[in-house]
């Protein structure tokens, strides 16, 4: 249960960086849309309907999910 734990907070964490820099990069960016695009050069789209987060974020980033599984099965 701690390495679960431990993997959605850091995939959380990975996701929030991405978010935060996207978030700066939009604000500072002319004109303003009422709909997000989703793709701002970074490659992320945004996840299906029901998509679970784990499974996002092994679609949009294949590295950083392996990175965080390695991660987490060290632990043990």
């Amino acid at each position: 249960m701690k390495k679960l734990a431990v993997l959605f907070l850091s995939l959380t964490m990975a996701l929030l960086l991405v978010a935060c820099t996207s978030s700066s990069h939009r604000s500072s960016s002319s004109g303003s849309s009422s709909s997000y695009d989703y793709d701002k050069g970074y490659g992320y789209t945004a996840p299906k309907s029901g998509q679970s987060f784990s499974d996002y974020v092994k679609e949009q980033d294949p590295d950083l999910y392996n990175s965080m599984v390695d991660r987490y099965n060290s632990l043990s």
